[in-house]
């Protein structure tokens, strides 16, 4: 007898905790909309943008000028021409700086005054003095 009713009130819990999931009686409010994602594990869009998401974000060259060393940016416009070894002149359109690029960072490109280019990299500070320590090149034609 003791077994039977051990059993039961196990069978009468078990029944109650399923009905009780969420029974608000509602059309889908926000609780049973988040524990439907939750049961269904879907993904959530957006979250959160660290430096590296910002600095893919294309910005001026008048605004690199006034960057902190070491900001990582991104800059679209035209390679004009060589200043000396590794050092080239870039402008956005409007503003002119140089822009350091190393022979790896150009990837095996061929890159003319009429290619626009995308530059990723660092901004560098020497003195007075403000250039773009490239680390990739990206003709975009």
């Amino acid at each position: 007898m003791k077994k039977f009713l051990f059993f039961l009130m196990a069978a009468t819990m078990l029944a109650g905790g399923a009905a009780a999931k969420h029974n608000c009686g509602c059309d889908g409010c926000e609780v049973c909309k988040v524990e439907h994602k939750l049961r269904h594990k879907q993904q959530y869009k957006g979250g959160f943008a660290d430096a590296s998401a910002i600095a893919a974000t294309p910005v001026s060259v008048q605004r690199v000028l006034t960057l902190p060393e070491g900001t990582k940016v991104t800059v679209i416009g035209h390679i004009t021409n060589r200043v000396d070894s590794g050092e080239y002149n870039f402008t956005d359109g409007l503003d002119n700086i140089v822009a350091e690029i190393g022979k790896k960072d150009w990837k095996g490109q061929i890159v003319t005054p009429n290619d626009k280019v995308i530059l990723k990299g660092k901004v560098a500070r020497d003195a007075d003095d403000v250039t773009l320590d490239v680390k990739s090149v990206k003709v975009v034609n």
